[in-house]
């Protein structure tokens, strides 16, 4: 057996043994948010407790690094003020993670991506042929198409995040009458034009919306064909603005939750619904917005928020 010599670093004469190269295999928890500090779990190989964590940007510190395994560490680390995409390298001595095994930590602003006012061809939108969407500079997107109801679908491309990063996913919509639709967090993977007759299921996690109310949601991704009936019948008043929202990503043992908000500020919750825990079996790597059997002139997607 051959071993490649470059993953080892032989001891110092004074220490005995050799120390393998660590490696990098995936960052959980790995979003920020300026000027926060949270805990980061970084999974790989060949991990010691006294393997140290460097980041590629002064504006990130390491506060501590948490020995679990020899695949594991928690590492707790504090954003600065500086946006961007910053790489993570572990080091046994003189080896580290290298090019192939780095990690990264993106720090952005979570800020709310307002559909009332933000140019449509900004959000990056894939729909199914046929689908027409619109903005209410008042309320936000509506839409119209052709072709079976729920075979119809739009991804916001524009705005995509990593379920390991474990974040939270809130929108916001209100209404002007009844209708039918489904929003909420959607998979990569899903082809807007071969949705077929299980498209129920092709997003991970939806609110499904019907003539003013809801007592469901829909998902699990592709095949696994989720539902989950929420315990009660939640009632939309015409005009008033209603916040749902999903921590971690909406995955299971995720909490949601419904709103009523202003409707000049999303963050002002009025009154609170509903709340239940996610049992969601959807297991997508990379997420993004997703509008399922969008044909609701009288239901308008105002707002998003990604964090």
């Amino acid at each position: 057996m051959i071993i490649n010599s470059s993953r080892f670093y032989k001891a110092p004469q004074e220490l005995e043994g050799i120390f393998p190269s660590p490696f990098i295999q995936s960052v959980q928890n790995g979003s920020f948010n300026r000027n926060i500090t949270q805990n980061v779990i970084v999974n790989g190989l060949n991990f010691t407790p006294s393997t140290r964590v460097e980041l590629s940007d002064e504006s990130l510190t390491v506060n501590s690094v948490t020995y679990v395994s020899p695949n594991e560490l928690t590492v707790n680390i504090s954003s600065g003020n500086e946006l961007g995409s910053f790489d993570i390298l572990v080091r046994n001595n003189q080896l580290n993670s290298g090019t192939q095994g780095q990690g990264k930590i993106n720090v952005k602003d979570a800020i709310w991506i307002d559909l009332r006012t933000t140019p449509i061809a900004n959000l990056g939108l894939e729909m199914s042929t046929g689908v027409i969407v619109n903005q209410d500079t008042a309320r936000g997107l509506w839409a119209s198409g052709t072709g079976n109801i729920w075979n119809r679908g739009v991804k916001f491309t524009a705005n995509k995040w990593n379920r390991v990063d474990n974040i939270e996913f809130s929108f916001v919509f209100t209404r002007s009458g009844n209708g039918l639709c489904m929003f909420g967090i959607g998979g990569d993977n899903i082809n807007v034009n071969a949705l077929g007759n299980q498209s129920f299921y092709r997003a991970e996690t939806q609110l499904f919306y019907a003539n003013s109310q809801t007592n469901a949601f829909y998902g699990g991704g592709l095949e696994a064909n989720w539902f989950q009936i929420i315990g009660t019948t939640v009632v939309f008043d015409v005009g008033k603005f209603y916040k749902v929202k999903f921590s971690n990503s909406g995955a299971n043992g995720a909490t949601m939750n419904i709103t009523e908000v202003s409707p000049t500020d999303f963050d002002n919750e009025i009154n609170t619904l509903h709340e239940w825990i996610s049992n969601s079996p959807a297991s997508d790597p990379i997420l993004m917005p997703f509008w399922a059997a969008p044909n609701t002139p009288n239901v308008f997607l105002t707002a998003f928020k990604i964090f």
